[in-house]
């Protein structure tokens, strides 16, 4: 009888086994036993008959292992994952390899290269690692110690060591803490270790094992504090037993206190956010003294994100100066403190440099602007946007001044507010800024977003301190008469220019968005001209011909633009040119003159926005702008060209 009639007979007789009154209970476990051990025996004889074990040799399939996906730990938020990119990921993914069959197992748990990010954290909880969407790796727990090699360590831990098995977590740490080149901590909102009050003084409690073994290996440390600290105090503590620590970023997140450590020369990404103190109180915020100490010791920082200042009621003269001259990226929020601490820095004028704003707080804005004109740097080009009701809470919206000097590096100012702002208000704000260097020096200027009129209007007069200005961009306006640019027109009494009409402007760029729109922008050139004050160079977008066939067709869209070229030659006397594209061209567009890091969305490390010639779609968190080359950027919404106009029914006919 061969093993196919022996399983079949065995079949039939466990099928009549409720009939068979004399075998009781557990005699019936101890045949079920006897079962799942036949199936897994036959599971294992049909595995190594498999073609994948017969083919591939083992050096294959550990090399296959190694493209399982393992996601890779993305930061929800931006300016959390500055400082990456970071190496952890989630290693569970791994685990159904591990269940394929022996050998799989085998393999997979003597592949170290494949474990190499750990969990020390809570082995129950894997809903999210800080708070977004990422889960944890494995929990070291769930795989022989033989599977940790000699090889990088990317760990996520937690502090205090609360659980259960806080033992083993100390004793992991303790055998292979010098491999750990990245963790990443959560600290517990009832921590006692972190009380302020117990982080200072004699009495302080020892930090537990997660932020005092041997970290000899460690490159990146990112901690991520839970809940908010009840007092600004200048507390810092000695990570990791005092040694030097030689990172390459750091990253410190709703932290009670700072780093004392002595800090290498590789530290060249810094995050220090207590963004939990968004409202200025002196609750939960970094003070400034002993963050100057820290910077100043921190020279060779390339980028720099400082969020949640105190503000500080002492004489910042005493306080000491912090060089960073390899700075190339930094952002400063918010308010007062970000002003005093911008005082006491000196920046290379390479940096690109961004602060906030409030429309709500000009005191706050009007010390911002004192530090900033100390800074010395000269503007060349600069863009202005405004963006309206983008929050819901008035027609106020969004601001950004963006500025770039002759080093290539730049200032960027957002001004916004919680609260409902008044137009007014903004344009107050606005002015403020732009009356100053490195603003005031600008001589090329791009106007975006759905308040371009605002900023052109003759009765505010937003933009009128930009005397050096000669070329100025406009883009999403819908005419230049004088209701919606009056600021560009000469004194219809006197026929003159004044000194805050613009008088140096001398070259034009406007995003026409209908050819009848021509009707304004030809009275304009003509008064300028009148007033001695021509352009001397005219370039005009017009809004590509639509494919539908009730717009004009493309024989009427290029008769237009050639209308335009004729119409505003005689009124110019220099060049004058017309096109579909040059909103988007090379020297036209905004993003064409920033520096990359301005503009490169996945570019690593990047968390410096995007400095947009508008805002186009619907706002939230992308709220600060999208890259341009968008129709309604330069355009604005909803602009067709209706049936019948152009040529023959236009202006033009």
């Amino acid at each position: 009888m061969n093993l196919y009639e022996h399983a079949e007979l065995f079949a039939q007789k466990a099928e009549r086994a409720d009939q068979e009154r004399d075998v009781g209970v557990e005699e019936l476990h101890k045949i079920l036993s006897l079962l799942e051990a036949s199936e897994r025996s036959i599971r294992t004889a049909i595995n190594a008959r498999a073609a994948i074990h017969r083919i591939l040799p083992p050096e294959l399939i550990v090399a296959i292992f190694a493209f399982v996906p393992t996601p890779a730990y993305r930061s929800t938020d931006s300016l959390q994952g500055a400082c990456g990119p970071y190496l952890l990921s989630d290693t569970a993914e791994l685990l159904a390899v591990t269940l394929v069959c022996k050998l799989w197992r085998s393999l997979a748990l003597d592949m170290s290269t494949i474990w190499s990010s750990i969990s020390c954290g809570d082995p129950v909880n894997r809903s999210s690692a800080f708070g977004g969407s990422y889960r944890l790796p494995i929990h070291f727990s769930r795989i022989p110690a033989s599977c940790i090699g000699a090889v990088p360590l990317y760990v996520h831990a937690e502090a205090p060591d609360i659980w259960p098995h806080a033992s083993r977590t100390s004793a992991f740490l303790s055998n292979h803490g010098h491999l750990i080149e990245e963790l990443h901590i959560r600290l517990h909102a009832n921590a006692r270790q972190f009380n302020t009050f117990q982080l200072a003084g004699a009495d302080e409690e020892p930090l537990p094992p997660s932020l005092t073994f041997s970290a000899t290996s460690l490159r990146r440390l990112a901690i991520h504090g839970l809940g908010r600290s009840d007092e600004r105090r200048d507390v810092t503590r000695a990570l990791f037993g005092g040694i030097t620590l030689n990172l390459s970023s750091l990253m410190m997140w709703n932290t009670p206190f700072l780093p004392s450590n002595a800090m290498g020369s590789s530290l060249t990404r810094l995050l220090l956010s207590r963004s939990d103190s968004h409202d200025n109180q002196d609750q939960g915020l970094i003070p400034i003294r002993s963050l100057l100490r820290f910077l100043a010791v921190s020279r060779y920082l390339e980028q720099a994100y400082l969020q949640g200042i105190a503000v500080c009621e002492e004489d910042l003269q005493t306080f000491p100066t912090a060089y960073l001259p390899r700075v190339r990226k930094m952002a400063i929020a918010v308010g007062l403190g970000a002003a005093q601490l911008l005082s006491r820095l000196r920046l290379s004028e390479a940096c690109l440099l961004e602060l906030d704003g409030d429309v709500r707080s000009p005191e706050d804005n009007r010390a911002l602007r004192s530090v900033i004109a100390g800074l010395g740097w000269g503007g060349t080009k600069a863009h202005v946007v405004w963006e309206g009701g983008w929050n819901g809470s008035g027609s106020a919206g969004f601001s950004s001044l963006q500025v770039i000097n002759r080093s290539a590096g730049g200032l960027r100012i957002d001004l916004s507010s919680r609260r409902a702002g008044t137009n007014h208000e903004v344009a107050q704000a606005i002015r403020l800024f732009l009356s100053t260097s490195p603003f005031v020096t600008a001589e090329e200027v791009w106007l975006s977003g759905t308040k371009v009129a605002e900023l052109l209007s003759d009765s505010a007069r937003i933009i009128s301190p930009l005397s050096a200005l000669k070329t100025l961009h406009i883009l999403n306006l819908k005419s230049l008469d004088i209701q919606h640019a009056g600021i560009l027109w000469p004194d219809m009494t006197s026929q003159e220019i004044g000194l805050d009409n613009l008088p140096n402007l001398t070259c034009l760029h406007y995003c026409l968005p209908h050819d009848q729109y021509l009707f304004d922008l030809v009275p304009l050139l003509s008064a300028r001209a009148r007033a001695n004050h021509p352009l001397t160079s005219l370039f005009i977008s017009v809004r590509p011909v639509p494919r539908d066939s009730s717009s004009m067709t493309m024989a009427e869209h290029d008769n237009a633009a050639s209308v335009i070229r004729g119409v505003t030659q005689i009124l110019v006397g220099g060049e004058v040119e017309v096109g579909e594209a040059l909103y988007d061209r090379p020297g036209f567009a905004w993003w064409s003159v920033v520096p990359r890091e301005c503009t490169a969305a996945d570019e690593v490390h990047a968390h410096w926005p995007v400095w947009a010639e508008g805002i186009a779609n619907t706002f939230g968190s992308e709220h600060r702008g999208t890259l341009s080359g968008r129709l309604d950027v330069a355009f604005g919404r909803g602009e067709t060209y209706p049936r019948g106009r152009g040529v023959g029914g236009g202006p033009f006919g």
